[in-house]
């Protein structure tokens, strides 16, 4: 099926800083982005990209923001689905930009053929981390936010359902790490 949807990314906020990073609770909290699995006809644009932190202001992710260019950021798209990404300067949660993902065509029954990503995420098993993103879509939607082994079996650590409005809002949950990973992905 052929379904309109973009999504935005813009500046992370961590807890004591404006951009999403994980923040200790009782250990390190570090925050994880999510993936915006497209459905139907939304329009997604998630912004600040969430921050894996281990420490207050040491986050796991890089470049949440956004400011300057996307990369370590990847988009992956999987064959039955069409999407773009591009730094928005137009729109952002905090700062000056954000990222867009323009999907033009949706698989509904696999919604991670969309995945806004980043690779080498060092985990700890036992850690707790803390996953914050601000987002926004053009309409109401449910995105997927996933860290998870970034090799076959493909296990998944944290997954989380989230409900995106079209107004920007910072969107956090918390998990603790079921095993030691250096290479985990966050989509």
């Amino acid at each position: 099926s052929s379904d309109l949807s973009t999504v935005t990314v813009p500046t992370p906020t961590v807890a004591p800083t404006a951009m999403p990073t994980a923040m200790p609770t009782t250990q390190p909290t570090p925050t994880v982005i999510p993936t915006v699995m497209p459905t139907a006809v939304p329009t997604i644009q998630p912004t600040t990209t969430p921050i894996v932190t281990p420490t207050p202001g040491n986050s796991l992710v890089q470049n949440a923001s956004f400011e300057t260019t996307l990369t370590p950021w990847h988009l992956d798209v999987q064959t039955g689905a069409t999407a773009t990404i591009a730094q928005d300067t137009t729109t952002a949660s905090e700062g000056k930009a954000s990222a867009k993902i323009n999907v033009t065509k949706a698989n509904t029954s696999n919604t991670w053929y969309v995945q806004l990503a980043q690779d080498n995420l060092a985990l700890v098993s036992g850690k707790q981390y803390t996953v914050s993103f601000a987002a926004k879509a053009a309409a109401s939607r449910t995105i997927e936010a996933v860290v998870q082994q970034n090799v076959s079996p493909y296990t998944v650590y944290a997954t989380k359902s989230i409900s995106i409005t079209t107004a920007w809002k910072v969107y956090s949950f918390t998990f603790v790490a079921p095993a030691t990973d250096n290479k985990a992905f966050i989509e």
